[in-house]
């Protein structure tokens, strides 16, 4: 009987360490993606010429209007 709730809690143990690795592991990902993006974001601008840097985040601030529109919908269809 000790043996079947040593396996349990040994169990147990194992989902929550791989739990605790793809939580930190994600959160790592995220951290090093927006890190990536803010600083390409705020560096942009000098690496390439101030009309097309604003043409770029205009046409990216358009498709996520349009993204974030389109999933509005397709959550009412789906209610």
């Amino acid at each position: 009987m000790d043996a079947l709730l040593y396996l349990k809690d040994w169990n147990l143990q194992g989902i929550l360490r791989v739990l605790a690795f793809f939580f930190v592991g994600h959160w790592a990902s995220d951290l090093g993606w927006y890190s990536f993006v803010s600083f390409f974001t705020g560096k942009g601008s000098e690496v390439i010429n101030r009309p097309h840097y604003k043409l770029f985040m205009t046409v990216c601030g358009i498709f996520l209007i349009f993204l974030g529109i389109y999933f509005i919908l397709s959550a009412q269809k789906a209610v």
